[in-house]
């Protein structure tokens, strides 16, 4: 079997024949510390969780930070928070609720972009800004330079 590098880079080329998939997969912090309590999973010598890319053998690794992918970037607006929790709206016109003091997935409480007019007056255009075929196509169609 081909080293983990080697089967991705097969794979991301598109260089057959491919052995298998890559093997990706992320677990939250709070979920490692639970079972490093629990003995359930490898501690290192301070009892934090050890590296779960060298502990389950995967094949990829996040090597960054995210890129804002929203049509209004950099757009985020606190509607409501507690102690427990803050209601985010990004720039999707999405409210999301994060907890504040541990992991999991956000609820999504509202959402703004509801139609094909909401999303031509009110998102579009901000995106249409960005340099690529599809923005300038955008542009031209809509008579601007």
């Amino acid at each position: 079997m081909r080293q983990s590098h080697e089967a991705i880079d097969r794979l991301l080329r598109n260089r057959p024949p491919f052995e298998r998939l890559g093997v990706y997969d992320l677990f939250w912090s709070d979920t490692l510390r639970k079972w490093v309590d629990e003995q359930r999973y490898p501690g290192d010598a301070e009892g934090e969780p050890v590296c779960q890319i060298d502990h389950f053998n995967l094949d990829m690794a996040g090597v960054g930070g995210w890129f804002d992918v929203m049509p209004i970037r950099g757009y985020s607006e606190i509607v409501e928070e507690t102690e427990e929790w803050k209601a985010v709206r990004n720039g999707a016109g999405a409210v999301l609720k994060w907890w504040k003091n541990k992991s999991g997935t956000p609820e999504h409480v509202d959402f703004r972009m509801t139609s094909r007019d909401i999303w031509e007056r009110d998102y579009r255009p901000p995106s249409a800004t960005r340099v690529g075929p599809r923005a300038t196509r955008y542009r031209e169609n809509a008579g601007g330079s």
